[in-house]
């Protein structure tokens, strides 16, 4: 079920970036035109927390 395009955004934002949180993070960019029209409006992750920023 699409729903109606609106001008907002819906912002998001990850708890780490690991195996999960990257293939969150990869899913929401391969697939943002699909999923923007399934919610309605674009998805933005904002902001990623991670423990350690110095780990690859």
């Amino acid at each position: 079920m699409l729903a109606p395009m609106t001008e907002q955004q819906v912002t998001i934002a990850l708890l780490g970036c690991g195996t999960v949180g990257g293939g969150v993070l990869e899913l929401l960019h391969n697939n943002a035109a699909r999923m923007a029209a399934r919610v309605g409006a674009p998805l933005r992750v904002k902001h990623v927390l991670v423990q350690d920023g110095d780990k690859p």
